[in-house]
């Protein structure tokens, strides 16, 4: 493979991730050295496209971006990679859909590039970051307010909620905080908890995307339960008596972890140009 053609993969991982990747995963992903991987990440800061970091690097695009919610995005990337991509083969063309709150979502979105036109609303920070890059999606973004104490990456409060009052979607995607054991769905919040609410009477179709360790997590604020869904989609990781018992209250979707470089092989045939973030490749 051609430094061109890994770096420009480099990219698209830092687009699709929002993490931070060292030169040491970026060396075993690629199945090259790390001195390698110290060249291609030199020559991309030179170029403007990456920020070095002491042992890595992260995309130049998400410096303003930062986040005291950076280490939930970062947790169990591969299963909220899965997630998304199985949430992805539920959107059609032409569909009109929502995107809520959630690390989870962020996942869901950089995998809609390429389904063609979509009418996306959303309130999610993270996700409109993703969303803007794809030319044949329109983007709608939900008014509110944003949380400076907690520099949360969502819009919340009064004015999203009326906002939502008024609109109806053919499906809406949405995260949570926690599940207990009954199924009751819960956030941390009292807002974002009444604002999902709202969501899921707005839906013709409601899915929740959640992985496995939501489960019994922290959280005090009940916004609905497992049977408000039509579908909910996790990964493998919940003993089978407690599944028996979440399958009796809604359609459940497992599916296994996804590995971050799966797609490496996707690169054949595949011109990507630096700079030029609508056409970076997005993870079939």
């Amino acid at each position: 493979m051609r430094p061109s053609e890994r770096q420009n993969y480099i990219l698209n991982l830092l687009s699709i991730y929002y993490k931070e990747w060292t030169i040491k995963e970026l060396a075993e992903g690629f199945q090259v050295s790390e001195l390698t991987i110290r060249r291609d990440l030199d020559e991309l800061a030179r170029s403007g496209d990456v920020i070095r970091t002491l042992g890595g690097c992260i995309t130049a695009g998400e410096k303003s971006v930062g986040t005291i919610f950076n280490h939930e995005f970062e947790m169990n990337l591969d299963l909220k990679a899965a997630i998304g991509k199985e949430a992805s083969r539920l959107v059609n063309p032409g569909d009109t859909i929502l995107l809520g709150d959630g690390s989870t979502i962020l996942q869901f979105a950089a995998c809609l590039g390429e389904i063609g036109s979509l009418n996306i609303y959303t309130n999610n920070i993270a996700a409109i970051q993703q969303l803007k890059k794809y030319p044949s999606i329109t983007l709608n973004i939900l008014g509110g307010s944003y949380d400076y104490q907690h520099n949360m990456l969502l819009l919340k409060g009064s004015l999203t909620d009326r906002i939502l009052e008024t609109l109806k979607f053919d499906s809406i995607f949405i995260g949570v905080d926690s599940i207990d054991l009954k199924g009751r769905c819960l956030a941390k919040e009292e807002e974002v908890a009444r604002t999902n609410q709202i969501i899921l009477r707005r839906g013709m179709r409601k899915i929740l995307l959640a992985d496995h360790t939501k489960l019994e997590r922290p959280a005090n604020v009940i916004y609905g339960q497992l049977n408000d869904f039509d579908l909910w989609i996790t990964t493998e990781g919940i003993d089978d008596t407690q599944m028996k018992l979440f399958k009796n209250q809604t359609k459940v979707v497992i599916v296994p972890p996804r590995h971050l470089f799966s797609d490496f092989n996707l690169l054949n045939g595949v011109t990507c140009q630096r700079g030029d973030s609508r056409k970076m490749l997005i993870p079939s």
